[in-house]
């Protein structure tokens, strides 16, 4: 009897702290920080999951501390587009910022990303994608930003 007992408490305690504990919210970076903490971004910020649903960005700490900072953060993103090691995680977080985007089976929100079961591949789409958000011309045109975004 106390053999299943232990087991049957523990995991009740686990489940509980599981399930009440709270996240802590991420505080942005300050406004002066905030163009640096841009900077060091870089695509591997993101992890991709997909289904047969579409795809799913996971993005890291620091890099949800960027989107926690909202649309101040837009300007130092849209320079991020013309960066190979950093267009991808801008287009994520410029697409979380402005809270509106399509998920259509290989591609997120214009960006086509290849799963596979050893890698992810995503083609170079530099060009596309930054142009896209300084025009307000989504590539899909699934979405359209509330207003056209300017660099400052």
């Amino acid at each position: 009897m106390h053999r299943l007992l232990l087991p049957t408490v523990a995991c009740a305690v686990f489940l509980t702290l599981s399930l009440c504990a709270k996240a802590t919210p991420l505080k942005p970076p300050p406004v002066g920080d905030l163009e640096c903490a841009v900077a060091e971004l870089s695509n591997e910020d993101i992890q991709w999951q997909g289904n047969w649903l579409g795809l799913w960005p996971e993005v890291s700490p620091r890099a949800e501390a960027i989107v926690s900072a909202g649309p101040s953060a837009t300007p130092y993103l849209l320079k991020g587009l013309d960066d190979a090691r950093r267009y991808v995680v801008a287009h994520v977080l410029l697409t979380l910022v402005s809270g509106e985007f399509c998920l259509l089976g290989s591609e997120f929100n214009g960006l086509r990303v290849n799963l596979w079961v050893d890698r992810t591949e995503i083609p170079d789409q530099r060009d596309q994608i930054g142009a896209a958000w300084l025009t307000n011309q989504h590539p899909i045109g699934c979405f359209a930003l509330p207003t056209k975004v300017e660099m400052p």
